[in-house]
């Protein structure tokens, strides 16, 4: 299953003049997915909130250089559609956002998906409308963005994979070292809770959580794509 708004645009922009809304049992919207809480905010096809008008030219920009030919049919589909699929292509951004300075890769290889799912949301167009005669190269041509965007997941999931297998032995080597100094480690501990109560523990035991040995991912320790919703349900 492809990414958000992939399919159910080339959906709504296949249906007939006075048919806009896509069908809700449509299998193409992307599932649930949780790699490692890794959640985007609940399944692709839930709508979130509209954005205002400035956030939408900042998402736009981005949008607009990535994923051209859907933005310009998502600019001639009518309203409700129009509003339902602006906000899940707004949300795809706020997810691309969120890992673009903590995770560069994870967010070239974003946008370089937007651009993979742009093309196949042209090429099927034209795939649906074409003669037996053309069908065959625009196979092809369906055919190798698939291989793309499949190389591409593969690509994210190698980076989340390293990153969690550095996390393990970095989470490994703090329970040791913890492990070996069990008393001074506690002693520790109580002298916070009795001079600034139990709270001041709360940010030493976050850092030992996370392992001392790797600073963590973002401000609020999340890991690599927290929040940012994969094209496929790497489970």
């Amino acid at each position: 299953m492809w990414a958000l708004c992939l399919l159910p645009l080339a959906a709504l922009a296949d249906q007939p003049a006075g048919k806009s809304d896509a069908d809700p049992s449509d299998s193409t919207v992307a599932p649930e997915t949780n790699p490692g809480n890794n959640d985007a905010g609940g399944r692709a096809g839930h709508r979130k909130s509209d954005p205002t008008d400035e956030q939408w030219r900042d998402a736009s920009k981005i949008l607009n250089q990535y994923s051209p030919k859907r933005m310009a049919v998502l600019s001639q589909l009518p309203d409700p559609a129009k509003q339902r699929l602006k906000s899940l292509m707004y949300g795809r951004y706020l997810a691309l956002t969120k890992v673009q300075e903590s995770f560069p890769q994870l967010y070239q290889n974003g946008l370089q998906r937007l651009t993979i799912e742009d093309n196949l949301f042209d090429l099927r167009r034209q795939f649906v409308a074409a003669n037996p005669a053309a069908k065959a190269a625009l196979r092809t041509g369906l055919r190798k963005q698939v291989k793309d965007l499949f190389e591409n997941v593969q690509d994210d999931r190698q980076v989340r994979i390293t990153w969690m297998k550095s996390r393990v032995v970095d989470l490994q080597k703090q329970h040791d070292l913890d492990e070996q100094n069990r008393e001074s480690v506690i002693d520790q501990q109580l002298k916070e809770v009795i001079r600034s109560g139990p709270n001041a523990l709360d940010r030493d035991t976050r850092r030992r959580g996370n392992g001392s040995a790797t600073p963590a991912p973002n401000s609020d320790g999340a890991s690599p794509g927290e929040g940012f919703q994969p094209t496929t349900n790497p489970q």
